[in-house]
């Protein structure tokens, strides 16, 4: 995983958190752990899934060729 992909989960875990927090403050809506716990999960998700979808560039794949 590329330390973008790492931002990109912070940022993420760190946005849910802060939906969650301000949940608390309206009376029709309740926050909850696992709300938060699987937003993060997401985030994780969806990052892992871009790096394996994102075009290689041309010197990562001569450098993976050169290692086989």
């Amino acid at each position: 995983m590329m330390s973008s992909d790492l931002i990109a989960i912070v940022f993420g875990g760190l946005l849910s958190l802060a939906m969650e927090t301000l949940r608390q403050f309206k009376p029709s809506r309740t926050a909850s752990f696992s709300a938060l716990a699987m937003n993060v999960l997401g985030t994780l998700a969806g990052a892992m899934l871009v790096t394996l979808l994102r075009p290689q560039s041309q010197s990562a794949r001569t450098s993976r060729n050169v290692r086989r």
